[in-house]
């Protein structure tokens, strides 16, 4: 009796050990997950501990290599990367969720130019931004200060590519702001500076319904790259709704992220990215972001193309007084391809600018509209910008390719139409046009979209004119 009451015993303290050390397990694994966005070295020697101390516990084990994996990656260490997903594919070979944590690790560490947008939201709806900037010294001249022009948030911090911080000054304007980074070490010509910059954001997030709404794209990297967007929220927020599918959705105490992941071709546009999600003790209907379907701003673009591939454009835009003076200029900037022909008010009284190139040809023009009258705080005015494009129209073999892209840097209701000759053939039409018919003898296609502030409009289209006689 007794010998079998100490077998049943004994039973039940090696039954509760293998519990125990479960537990144990998952405890670590816990701890682990929510050092990898701030610790990520103490998350890797946690990792470790699970593989050395539950070395029977497979999905354990496989669940801390896969870990490793993501830490060691953004540690650069990319051999140990990929030989701890290895160990975990080997593990677990049939499990869909840790083949996904592969995936993502695993596209990492691909060979080519890589593009990451980072962003961040808090327990209070702001939104941070983190992204690359690279910039290329083409001006034949050691370059001492890296300068652009941007309206689409603040800028609170810059790190070069050792993560020390870099100092920068800004000054504001009318519509945006100017901003200065000193650079500690002079880019020789022909040379590249990489920094990581630190966005405030105001225009990612909308509100709808008591719900918050992000959106995200279409964005071009320009060269070919393999691009990632993270968007990283607070851990007990509850996600409603996520666009395209993502690579993966990862739940730790600390956040809750969701990464996509795209190769993109050369001159190609990422996908548009969106979540919907609610964050507790939040009333998102009392945050400073708009509502999706109230539009605070307006533009058309109408863009005729003659026989010969030449591309004039008009584009109407209505501009608000935000500001608490009155407003007697208007400042803009546009790439050296588009040249400012003419400025009508809406009265169509011609208006006088200035245009200011950029230090080199790469860089942006620089304008300043003089108006009129002054537009009064609060109120608004229209415009008629005429426009020579460069570069809008190319051939490929009989086709002639139209391609654009434009971003309006802030909520925007945007129309574009685009005027072809009357027998033009269309082969293409990507994305697919709202309307499309022969007015006053062209072919006319015509879209319309509202465009968040961080988003842009792309279209492309493929035609073909007939044999000159």
């Amino acid at each position: 009796m007794k010998r079998g009451l100490l077998v049943v015993v004994c039973v039940f303290l090696g039954a509760w050990r293998m519990e125990l050390s479960a537990q144990s397990a998952q405890e670590l694994l816990r701890s682990a997950k929510n050092s990898e966005r701030d610790n990520p070295a103490k998350a890797v020697e946690i990792y470790q501990k699970i593989v050395a101390n539950h070395p029977t516990d497979a999905p354990a084990c496989a669940e801390a290599y896969l870990g490793m994996g993501l830490c060691l990656t953004e540690q650069g260490r990319r051999d140990e990367a990929k030989t701890a997903v290895e160990k975990a594919t080997t593990l677990c070979p049939d499990n869909a969720d840790f083949r996904k944590v592969a995936d993502v690790v695993l596209f990492r560490l691909r060979e080519g130019l890589r593009q990451v947008h980072l962003v961040e939201v808090d327990k209070e709806g702001r939104v941070r931004f983190i992204t690359d900037m690279r910039n290329k010294n083409s001006t034949g001249k050691e370059l001492k200060v890296f300068k652009f022009h941007t309206d689409m948030g603040t800028l609170i911090e810059v790190k070069d590519a050792l993560g020390n911080k870099v100092p920068f000054d800004m000054e504001e304007t009318e519509r945006g702001a100017d901003y200065r980074i000193q650079l500690p070490n002079p880019i020789p010509p022909g040379g590249e500076v990489f920094y990581q910059t630190v966005w405030e954001m105001d225009s990612l997030l909308a509100c709808k319904e008591g719900s918050l709404r992000y959106h995200f794209g279409p964005h071009c990297p320009g060269p070919r790259a393999l691009y990632e967007h993270v968007l990283t929220l607070p851990a007990a927020s509850d996600i409603r709704v996520v666009s395209p599918p993502p690579a993966l959705v990862r739940d730790t105490d600390a956040a809750k992220t969701i990464v996509w992941q795209q190769e993109i071709e050369a001159g190609k546009s990422m996908d548009e990215v969106r979540a919907e999600f609610v964050i507790p003790n939040v009333d998102a209907s009392r945050l400073p972001v708009p509502d999706y379907f109230e539009v605070i701003h307006k533009q058309s673009n109408v863009t005729t193309v003659d026989s010969a591939g030449k591309a004039i454009c008009c584009v109407e835009e209505t501009r608000k007084n935000n500001v608490t003076v009155p407003l007697s200029s208007i400042h803009f900037s546009s790439s050296p391809q588009v040249k400012l022909t003419r400025i009508l008010d809406e009265r169509d009284n011609e208006l006088q600018f200035t245009a200011t190139p950029g230090a080199n040809p790469a860089e942006n023009t620089h304008y300043t509209v003089s108006l009129r009258n002054a537009i009064p705080p609060g109120e608004e005015r229209s415009f008629r910008f005429f426009f020579e494009w460069d570069g809008l129209v190319s051939r490929e073999g009989d086709l002639w390719v139209f391609q654009y892209r434009h971003s309006p840097n802030r909520d925007t209701l945007y129309s574009h139409t685009l005027r072809l000759p009357g027998g033009a053939e269309i082969v293409e039409v990507v994305p697919k046009a709202d309307d499309t018919a022969v007015v006053d003898g062209m072919k006319t296609i015509v879209w319309t979209s509202t465009v968040t502030g961080a988003g842009h409009f792309s279209c492309r289209v493929k035609y073909r004119l007939p044999a000159a006689k």
